[in-house]
Parts: C-alpha cells; sequence; structure tokens
C-alpha cells in the first residue's frame, strides 16, 4: 500500500482533533505528518494504526530482525500486527493512534472509538480543510456513477465555475488532467487531491466514492455540499414487508424543486457536519451504511439527489432531513425524462423540470445514461444554473472511457468498449446494445486461469444477450504461452450452442476475428478490465491497449479513401 501523506510545517495539536480520545503516555502532541503504512514512518510521525487488510506478507526485510512475517496469524489488536508497530517505534514514530492499546509500545498511544474515522479527521486538518471552501459534490451508486461525474464537472464548467474531478478513469485538479485507472486510495490521498484543487483555484469538486471509500469512511472528516446517489439497481425486496417499488414513494421530500432551483445556500464554515436519520422505520443494511459512511458528513443544508426510479435510493427517502431533488423516467419525480428516439449512435430525450421542457440529444445511449443526465441536470439546477447551459453541457460529454465508449472508424456496424464494473453494470449495459442492435451481438470477454467467480458471472448473463463469444485472455501479454484452453472457459462456452463460442489464446486475434466477420447491423462489445480504465502510461492498462488493436483493426478493414491524384 503506498501512503499519500499531508504534513503541516507548524504542527496541530492532536487533543484539539480528537477530543473523546483516551490518551496513554502522553496529554497531547503536535501532529505534522501523519501514515497509516508502518513502512513509511519518518521520526516524529503519527502512525494511524488502521490494521492489515490482510495477512501479513511481503519482504522479510522491511520490517524489524526477528519480527514473523506472513504467518498466517489473525491480529490481535483491531486488526494491527506485531510486527507493524514494532516497526513503527522502530521507524521512531512519535505516537500511535488506535481502537485499543497496544501493549508493551514505548511511545504514546492515543486511544479512539473509530480509528478511520479519527484517520480521516486529521488527514483533513493537516490539509487544511478543504471541503470548508470547495463545494463538494460526492457520488456513489452502482450504475452510471462515473458518467454522472464526468456530466456533473461539465455542466459547472459550461456555468463558469472551476470544477475538479476525482474519479477512477481519470481526474482533472483545475488545470491539468491525469487519466489514470486509481481509485482514492485513503482519506489522506483524498485530502491531498482537494488541496491540490484548491490551489488551482477550483470552486467545486466532484468526487467518485467507491463502496470501499465508503466503508473505510474516506470522507471523515469532511464537509460534503451535495449527495448524489446513481442508481444501486437492486430489484429484490428491500427491508421488511412489500418491495420498495411496491410503496407509494413521493416525489418531493424536503425542500421543493422550484425553491432549490434558486441557487445553494451558503455554507457555514464553523458548522460541523452531523446528520441523523430519523430513528424509524429501521433502514436496510445498505441505508445504514451509506448514512454511516456518507450522509454523516452532509453539511445540514446540504442537498441529496437521488433516482425515484431506483428501489434502494428511494428506500432512504424517509430517512432524509435536509433538502431533496428526485429524478425518474418510470416514476413520477421532480426532474423527468420522456425518451424520444433511441439508436446505437445517439439518442433524444426530452427532459422536464418544472414547466421546463426541453429536448436532449446525447451520443451516449442507454437509459443508465438518461438517469446521470438527469442527476448532472438536478445538481446543476439547485446550484442555479439556467437550464439552456444545462443541457448544452449534456450533450457536449460524447464518451467516457470505459463505459459504453463508442469507437467509429466508418464500419457499417456498432463498436464499443465496456469496462465488466459489476453485474448489474454489465447486464445494463449488453442489454442496450442487445436492443438497439438489429443483426447480431457479438462480445470480446477476457477470463483468467483462476477467475471462477467472473466465470460464473459469465455463464449467468452472456447467453442472455451475446449470439456470438469470442473467450481470451484478460490482457495481450497474458497470451504469450497460453495455448491450453483453461477449464473456466470451458464452462462458459458449454452454456452456448455449437460454434456460438470460441476460445483464443491471444487477445488481438479475438478482436480482429470480430471486427472482421461483423456484418452491417451487428454490434462488438469488447470487454476490458474494470480495475484498468486509463490513456497511456508507463503500465499502458486493458482498455487502453483494447481501444488501440480496435483503432488499428478498424484502420485496415475501413482504410480512408485515397485522394485522387492527376
Amino acid at each position: 500500500m503506498v501512503s499519500h501523506p499531508t504534513f503541516s510545517k507548524a504542527g496541530l495539536p492532536l487533543r484539539q482533533l480528537l477530543p473523546e480520545a483516551e490518551w496513554i503516555g502522553l496529554q497531547d502532541l503536535a501532529v505534522h505528518r501523519v501514515v497509516s503504512d508502518p513502512r513509511e514512518v519518518r521520526p516524529g510521525d503519527v502512525w494511524v494504526a488502521v490494521g492489515s487488510r490482510k495477512k501479513a506478507t511481503g519482504n522479510p526485510l522491511s520490517y524489524p530482525k526477528g519480527s514473523q512475517v506472513g504467518t498466517g496469524i489473525a491480529p490481535p489488536h483491531g486488526g494491527v500486527l506485531p510486527e507493524e508497530a514494532a516497526l513503527a517505534v522502530a521507524r521512531r514514530a512519535a505516537a500511535v493512534v488506535a481502537e485499543t492499546p497496544l501493549p508493551g509500545l514505548p511511545i504514546p498511544q492515543v486511544v479512539v472509538p473509530d480509528v478511520r474515522e479519527a484517520w480521516g479527521r486529521i488527514c483533513q486538518a493537516l490539509a487544511g480543510h478543504p471541503s470548508k471552501t470547495l463545494k463538494v459534490v460526492a457520488v456513489t451508486g452502482r450504475l452510471g456513477v462515473t458518467p454522472t461525474c464526468w456530466l456533473l464537472r461539465r455542466v459547472l464548467a459550461e456555468a463558469g465555475y472551476q470544477p475538479g474531478l476525482l474519479t477512477p478513469q481519470g481526474r482533472f485538479d483545475g488545470k491539468h488532467w491525469k487519466l489514470v485507472g486509481q481509485d482514492i486510495s485513503g482519506p489522506d490521498t483524498l485530502a491531498e487531491r482537494l488541496a491540490q484543487m484548491l490551489d488551482c483555484q477550483c470552486t467545486h469538486a466532484v468526487i467518485e466514492v467507491s463502496p470501499r471509500a465508503l466503508a473505510e469512511k474516506h470522507l471523515a472528516g469532511m464537509d460534503l455540499d451535495v449527495v448524489c446517489l446513481a442508481p444501486f439497481g437492486r430489484k429484490e425486496t428491500l427491508g421488511r414487508g412489500k418491495s420498495t417499488s411496491e410503496q407509494q414513494i413521493p416525489p418531493t421530500v424536503g425542500r421543493s424543486a422550484e425553491s432549490a432551483s434558486g441557487g445553494r445556500q451558503s455554507k457555514d464554515q464553523n458548522k460541523a457536519p452531523n446528520r441523523s436519520p430519523c430513528p424509524s422505520p429501521r433502514p436496510h443494511p445498505r441505508v445504514a451504511a451509506l448514512q454511516e459512511g456518507l450522509f454523516q458528513y452532509l453539511t445540514p443544508e446540504g442537498l441529496t439527489v437521488l433516482s425515484a426510479d431506483d428501489p434502494l435510493s428511494a428506500e432512504w427517502l424517509p430517512f432524509l432531513e435536509g433538502p431533496v431533488l428526485t429524478v425518474g423516467v418510470r416514476r413520477m419525480a421532480e426532474i423527468t425524462a420522456r425518451l424520444l428516439e433511441q439508436q446505437l449512435a445517439e439518442q433524444t430525450f426530452l427532459l422536464q423540470a418544472g414547466t421546463d421542457v426541453t429536448p436532449v440529444r446525447t451520443r451516449r445511449i442507454g437509459n443508465e445514461h438518461i438517469i446521470s443526465c438527469l442527476l448532472a441536470a438536478a445538481v446543476g439546477l439547485a446550484y442555479g444554473i439556467e437550464l439552456a447551459p444545462v443541457v448544452r453541457a449534456l450533450e457536449l460529454v460524447e464518451s467516457v472511457p470505459g463505459h459504453l465508449e463508442r469507437i467509429e472508424r466508418g464500419q457499417p456496424f456498432g463498436v464499443f468498449l465496456e469496462a465488466a464494473r459489476n453485474g448489474v453494470g454489465l447486464c445494463q449495459g449488453l442489454g442496450t446494445l442487445k436492443r438497439l442492435c438489429e443483426g447480431r451481438l457479438w462480445c470480446v470477454a477476457g477470463l483468467g486461469m483462476n477467475q471462477q467467480k467472473k466465470a460464473d458471472l459469465f455463464q449467468r448473463v452472456l447467453p442472455r444477450y451475446v449470439d456470438r463469444l469470442l473467450l481470451t485472455v484478460e490482457s495481450f501479454s497474458q497470451g504469450v504461452g497460453q495455448a491450453k484452453e483453461p477449464a473456466c472457459v470451458r464452462a462458459v462456452r458449454e452454456r452456448f450452442a455449437a460454434g456460438q463460442a470460441l476460445w483464443f489464446p491471444d487477445r488481438g486475434e479475438a478482436i480482429w476475428t470480430a471486427l472482421q466477420q461483423a456484418e452491417a447491423g451487428d454490434c462488438v462489445v469488447v470487454l476490458c478490465s474494470r480495475e484498468k480504465t486509463s490513456l497511456p502510461a508507463a503500465n499502458a492498462s486493458s482498455d487502453w491497449a483494447d481501444r488501440q488493436m480496435i483503432q488499428g483493426c478498424l484502420e485496415c478493414l475501413y482504410p480512408e479513401e485515397l485522394p485522387l491524384t492527376g
């Protein structure tokens, strides 16, 4: 794990940051730098003992002599391995912050109820509390999260604001783009990124919050101005009794759409976020997780935007106390859309906000993208942006890397690059292409030797949508010397009729075959790895290599017409 520490030259009193803490061996301490990885500790640092994410492994030379690394013994004290504590002491940490006292340590200990909450608060304080100046829009969910973030950034920029962006597919600090497949690895990284945005004079920060970031409380110590819930896509019964889809869901909770679109209230710099849900009814466990890792950091006047079509988002409505805007396509909401036309190349829908109705034409397709457009429009209207620039911004976002990304070279069939994010997202993307495809749906999918879980997903999903399946390795480098077909690949192929699913040990050959054999009206989708979605870097990622291969194949199959010469 690579640490991204924040640093304060003057130092901050740790007791002031953690007033609830119990001190052992000292009454107070000025913290200059905080790290979570004991290998990153420098003399005088405060080590936050968040515990190992897995059993200790690695280079024995990184730990003090005599420590037993990789023994498989469960850490006895809040997930903290003894060798981690020994290493932090050996590297002269000034103190340790932990949830339980660590016996035998010769350095002061600060015992807190929640070490991850404490870690986030320290990081944000050392970074200068950037979220108290920036208006932070946090987006989470399972479907269309990254596209919603990209749309939001464009809407804010079109209105003259200076928004920063932080997603796994790319980040923008206000001056420079860095397209790299990297999630927020911790609250230290998040605080550092927000501080960079503030240094570049950003006014807003749009951040994608993953389920892991919620569970590990990466947002601790922040003030959120807006929480945007992209769909979660759960269809099963939520909680007890009737499913949420059968319940009557009010279109308005908290502030009305008219007042929400009149502009956001200014943030109280001195008020700490402390939002508690109503005591009843009892929320679904995932709803409770959202409260614990997300909503408690939303300022009292902060806005929530969610889809009334989504069962889980709708279940949260009774627990919200502040202003809320709902969007929807199938259910009654404050901002709605009605689909007019949908093709592989584009779609058009009517967006209605109050009495204003306007058509929106987007190059990105799918009902998921319509919801993303509505969520971004709702946030824009809540900030007082006129509808015309909002629509213009939605139409300008023509693609998002790895999210039904269309690749065009004049070919008579559609070609898309899609990151297999999860089962729900995979069904959504393939379902959209299958519905709009006039001919056959071709799919190039990577599957490794020991990926049984992914193979099970492919067995359940791919036969429902795909007409021709070309299974191959996950990356171009894996194809070298792997001619033997893995057993999990055979299990997937057996779900298809004879000749409909083939195995290619060379990923480039699989992509070339699909593009060469596809006919007019067909559609080809290449599934790239969900963890690796970036543009060129020192370690080129899966979707960049796939994109390059697709573009190269299409150039060979459909060369540009040569100009006539005398």
